[in-house]
């Protein structure tokens, strides 16, 4: 298990990491989620040994790692370029961590065989990693930071450079080998499409801090403030008195699953509405997009409010059209 403690990192003025605290648990896979200047990149780049910290300690089950050359860490890396030897062929790349750790040559062969074909990529050794399509590379490089069966690998943003369906399929092959394998993973990204859908546990960085932490169920269901609410995307932030489970709103009352009172901000998610002549709340749909799965509303109610949601029922409301919206209260978040 990795522990990072009141970890600070300051470039100058700068305080790029303010204290910090983090766990990694033994096969766990762990996203790290944030913005570009949040932070995560100088965490994962001082867990790597690779950027030494101002202040904090790290340690691996226990041992501390402070003092820890970056190649004893016994950690896997893989960044967003993939920095493979174009002169190497595929095998070659492979088994450049194996032949600096001394590996006998027969050894070598068979575990580079046994990667490739973990990542998809059997029969592979012998072509330039030149005539490569994108994804392809992205795999080699996966193969090579998995070969020396690090204790545990950490990802910059590995898939950032290439197109969002062949994303979005290799971060449903990532999360099968991890969890097959029982590989602990460390994924740094931007992307919460990417968090979401291959962490078990995920952690939200902002300006050096950890904003939250939880499963992804726990983040999206009910992020703690609203930066991390608008950084999931819900625009839906309204201010609102609370009275025995309703919510007084600009644009009516709206039921909570919560024994919170008086003065508070709500998130109303996304996927809170339905299109209902039961519901409470009336607008006028200003905008519709359809995005495959679902259509994507902008309603705008009578008080100037606009309420931006996610229907997935049919028939679906067209532009100028008024409607009634009743809300699921279980997807209703008071904000602390």
């Amino acid at each position: 298990m990795l522990e990072v403690q009141n970890l600070t990192v300051r470039f100058g003025e700068k305080t790029a990491l303010d204290r910090v605290d983090l766990t990694v648990t033994d096969g766990e896979i762990l996203a790290v989620l944030g913005p570009s200047g949040s932070g995560k990149t100088t965490l994962l780049r001082v867990i790597a040994g690779l950027q030494a910290p101002e202040s904090g300690s790290l340690a691996w089950d226990g041992q501390r790692l402070d003092n820890v050359a970056s190649h004893e860490r016994g950690f896997g890396l893989m960044f967003q370029d993939y920095a493979l030897f174009p002169h190497r062929t595929v095998a070659g790349n492979v088994a450049f961590g194996l032949r600096m750790a001394h590996m006998p040559g027969d050894r070598i062969q068979e575990r580079v065989a046994v990667v490739l074909d973990w990542v998809g990529l059997p029969g592979y050794q012998d072509r330039s990693v030149g005539n490569l399509s994108g994804g392809e590379q992205q795999r080699v490089a996966l193969a090579r930071a998995l070969a020396p069966a690090p204790r545990m690998l950490m990802l910059d943003e590995p898939v950032g450079s290439l197109d969002r369906g062949m994303r979005e399929r290799l971060v449903g092959e990532l999360r099968h080998l991890f969890v097959e394998r029982g590989i602990t993973t460390l994924y740094v990204t931007h992307d919460q499409e990417e968090a979401f859908g291959l962490a078990d546990r995920i952690v939200i960085m902002k300006d050096g801090t950890v904003a939250q932490e939880g499963t992804p169920e726990q983040v999206w269901h009910k992020p703690g403030d609203e930066w991390v609410a608008r950084f999931l995307g819900f625009d839906n932030i309204i201010d609102a008195t609370i009275t025995g489970g309703v919510a007084d709103t600009s644009f009516g009352s709206v039921a909570i699953a919560s024994d919170a009172s008086g003065s508070h901000r709500l998130v109303i998610r996304p996927d809170a509405f339905t299109v209902s002549e039961a519901g409470t709340v009336r607008g006028t749909v200003v905008t519709r997009s359809f995005r495959g799965g679902h259509f994507q509303l902008r309603v705008s109610t009578p008080s100037g409010v606009l309420l931006d949601m996610e229907i997935d029922q049919h028939p679906v409301p067209d532009v100028g059209q008024t409607v009634n919206l009743a809300i699921d209260p279980d997807a209703v978040v008071v904000l602390d």
